[in-house]
């Protein structure tokens, strides 16, 4: 259940599905079969909010289940460097430190005192003072809490699984597309082109880029490349993504065995490759 204005609001076309002389509009009720509950969630968000909160990346267990092992077998002994210090020396540079700390308090004391003071408030100016200054909301903090649920995330550890995040931007990107609801769109790809500037490509984690450019170029929403050569937008971020980080992605088998499967990826990128590369 959601407000009809709000969802009206974001295209003319939800506007007519809504408000129009269609049978859905007069119904109350649309049933939308191309969008997961999850993705059309984060529609709903962006109609309320201008924004969607940033889908969670998983866990890859069977990577996690390798660097337990690898962890293991590459612990060495305890580390005793430091157990024959002498504790003497130890506490002169400690003492050394503190009387260092002590004389830059008294020299800055002394400074202090040598400043003009600054004429006494009267009581009441003081009061009041003292009144307008109170805060029972910090704005900043309560801004940064909100906005940190739209920034886009980066990836920490080559067990952290991307492909989930990177996939639901772009399906919301095919459902704002297909709705022509241009600033979900245009979000949705500047997300997405946020989460890949950030991402670090552990060698293992080439298959979540290879998946995003499955899904650009199989999803059968997604337009082919037109006659005049026009790419769709989605298509052209990752295209170029992975042109400006092939040292990193090229040499992957994964990769190799994408290129394979042929299709129009592979024509686009040599293209990509040979008017921004070569």
């Amino acid at each position: 259940m959601v407000h009809a204005a709000a969802i009206a609001a974001t295209s003319p076309q939800m506007d007519r599905l809504v408000n129009g002389a269609m049978k859905e509009a007069s119904g109350r009720c649309a049933e939308i079969r191309d969008i997961s509950v999850e993705d059309f969630t984060r529609f709903c968000e962006y109609a309320y909010r201008g924004d969607y909160a940033v889908p969670v990346h998983t866990i890859d267990e069977t990577r996690l289940a390798a660097k337990i092992v690898e962890d293991s077998s590459n612990a060495g002994p305890p580390d005793h460097r430091g157990d024959d210090l002498d504790p003497a020396v130890t506490s002169i540079v400690v003492d050394t430190a503190q009387a260092e700390s002590a004389q830059g308090i008294e020299d800055w004391s002394a400074l202090q005192s040598k400043k003009p003071k600054t004429p006494k408030l009267s009581k009441k100016s003081a009061f009041r003072t003292k009144y307008h200054s109170r805060i029972y909301l910090s704005s900043d903090e309560y801004e940064a809490e909100i906005a940190n649920q739209f920034k886009p995330r980066c990836n920490t550890t080559d067990e952290q699984d991307f492909t989930p995040v990177f996939l639901a931007h772009a399906r919301l990107y095919t459902f704002a597309r297909m709705r022509m609801i241009d600033n979900l769109k245009a979000l949705t790809l500047q997300k997405l082109h946020n989460t890949l500037i950030g991402f670090r490509l552990y060698e293992n984690r080439v298959r979540d880029i290879v998946e995003l450019a499955r899904y650009a170029y199989t999803s059968e929403h997604i337009p082919d490349r037109t006659d005049d050569g026009e790419t769709d937008e989605l298509r052209n971020l990752v295209v170029n993504y992975i042109a400006s980080e092939f040292d990193c992605i090229g040499g992957a088998a994964i990769f190799v065995a994408f290129l394979e499967e042929g299709g129009e990826f592979v024509g686009d990128f040599w293209n990509t490759v040979l008017n921004g590369l070569l």
